[in-house]
């Protein structure tokens, strides 16, 4: 059962020219927080060069520092951007390149 939690950094209005575009490619991963740095499950739904959407159990607020494992990439840290009803975003602290993103979306095809 996922932790309800509401907070916002932005509003869909904001994201109208995104930066970069989304793979939507669903898969499930691990994510460390500050707090424990226990790994928690997450669904990551879809991300980009520059963020991410999961489905998680963590109750997480933004500004929250995170570690996602990527597992071709190895684990990166976002920052999360928004948390609402057990589904957050997030922002890579450093941006993916778009070679590394594509290993990623292999691997992530191949389990």
């Amino acid at each position: 059962m996922f932790s309800h939690s509401v907070a916002r950094f932005r509003t869909p209005v904001d994201y109208v020219d995104r930066k970069w575009g989304r793979i939507h490619l669903s898969f499930d991963s691990t994510i460390a927080t500050g707090k424990s740095g226990a790994e928690s499950p997450v669904r990551i739904l879809n991300f980009s060069e520059g963020g991410f959407l999961m489905d998680c159990r963590e109750v997480l607020h933004p500004g929250e520092i995170v570690e996602l494992d990527l597992s071709a990439l190895g684990k990166v840290q976002g920052r999360i951007t928004w948390s609402d009803g057990g589904r957050a975003g997030g922002a890579f602290i450093s941006p993916i390149l778009a070679n590394d993103l594509v290993i990623a979306v292999e691997h992530a095809l191949a389990l």
